[in-house]
């Protein structure tokens, strides 16, 4: 089994290297055992990395390092969502395999993010942790997909709060907003898109 780690490379810095070495040795524990690491500092020290822009680091693994590519990173437009029902889903490690996700875009038209829900609460999307403003605060879901590092800064930054979030009360409008955050696009940089 083959895993995913995504990390951004702005001007030559690797913010948050820390979190996402904390990922994947919770990755690594669930399918190997503790005693197999990667350091993600050693890994890449040995890559070309270039000092100006911005740029996608996306490294491959399973019990070893099994490539790393790095290329320059666009933000997506996102132009709305569409709530997504996957009640069988389970990503809560980074699978390099993402067919069942990609899967969750073929009904929905471009441009529109796919918003996971299961069981009646909404999730994820299908690239980013999601937040949503109620007109107060921003909340974003207790019970993620995935546990990404953009959301767990913003939540240890005050910025979010975790709440239960439903279909049902996106569905009545109780949510104003949405901001799709990740490793590529953090709290503050998110646009903020309308319901």
């Amino acid at each position: 089994m083959k895993f995913i780690e995504t990390l951004r490379l702005e001007n030559g810095e690797i913010p948050l290297i820390e979190l996402h070495q904390k990922r994947v040795d919770l990755t690594l524990l669930a399918h190997y055992g503790a005693a197999l690491s990667l350091g993600l500092r050693r890994a890449l020290d040995g890559v070309s990395k270039p000092r100006d822009g911005l740029f996608k680091i996306r490294i491959t693994y399973s019990n070893r390092i099994e490539s790393i590519e790095v290329e320059p990173y666009t933000r997506r437009t996102v132009t709305g969502i569409a709530l997504v029902p996957a009640d069988g889903l389970d990503y809560r490690y980074k699978y390099a395999d993402r067919r069942a996700l990609d899967r969750l875009r073929q009904n929905v038209p471009e441009g529109v993010e796919p918003i996971i829900c299961q069981q009646g609460q909404v999730r994820d999307a299908l690239y980013a942790n999601v937040c949503f403003f109620d007109g107060i605060r921003w909340l974003t879901p207790e019970v993620p997909l995935l546990y990404g590092v953009a959301r767990h800064v913003a939540l240890l930054e005050g910025k979010v709060a975790p709440a239960r979030i439903t279909v049902r009360d996106i569905e009545k409008g109780i949510y104003k907003e949405v901001k799709l955050i990740n490793a590529m696009r953090y709290f503050g940089e998110a646009p903020r898109q309308s319901l």
